[in-house]
């Protein structure tokens, strides 16, 4: 699935993805295609043109069309794009879905939170491979500020966000009943991103 919707504007939305359907050799590609509109919200869309649509919708049809043969293998380039939320996630419940089925799912994305749900994650910068893990390990290379609070007084201290690093921090503390607060802000995977693609460019 492309960014840019390749779709025929004259047809409707069912004339579309009955289209690429046929062209899988889907059985019966018209009642699969409602099917698959039907599980995107445009059951009411069904024979309007695709050029009368809103750019969202023809967005889902687009999806459509690259999910009617049920593939082994789905590319998908902002496939959420200008979605509502509600939409959004329940696309991602469809794509974790595929995901135990087996299937792969290649999504390439600029927002972080889809990012984060995904199992792995690759970080290019001018095609080139910068870094790649879970999104919890690559969070992990990122750092924590602690914040304690000791009767009246704060004291903060910047460690790596690995578990045995901050572990470390407190066992300074001896775990002391005189911490009466703790504030643990961590980078989120987009700072670490960042902070990754800045260290590349230094180089």
């Amino acid at each position: 699935m492309p960014q840019e919707t390749a779709l025929y504007d004259d047809l409707s939305a069912r004339e579309n993805v009955a289209f690429f359907a046929r062209l899988h050799g889907v059985t019966d590609p018209r009642t699969v295609a409602e099917s698959v509109l039907r599980d995107l919200d445009l059951a009411d869309r069904f024979t309007s043109a695709t050029y009368t649509l809103s750019g969202g919708m023809q967005k889902r049809v687009s999806l459509a069309a690259a999910l009617v043969h049920d593939p082994e293998l789905l590319i998908l380039d902002e496939p959420t794009a200008a979605l509502d939320p509600l939409l959004k996630r329940n696309l991602w419940k469809r794509f974790r879905e595929m995901a135990t089925q087996r299937k792969t799912l290649i999504i390439s994305t600029h927002l972080i939170d889809e990012a984060m749900l995904c199992d792995s994650v690759v970080l290019l910068q001018h095609g080139h491979v910068v870094a790649h893990g879970s999104p919890d390990s690559l969070i992990s290379q990122g750092n924590v500020k602690l914040t304690y609070h000791e009767e009246g007084t704060e004291r903060s201290e910047t460690v790596t966000a690995d578990s045995a690093a901050i572990a470390k921090a407190l066992h300074a503390h001896g775990l002391s009943l005189k911490v009466t607060g703790l504030d643990i802000q961590a980078e989120n995977l987009e700072d670490v991103m960042v902070s990754l693609l800045d260290k590349k460019e230094q180089k």
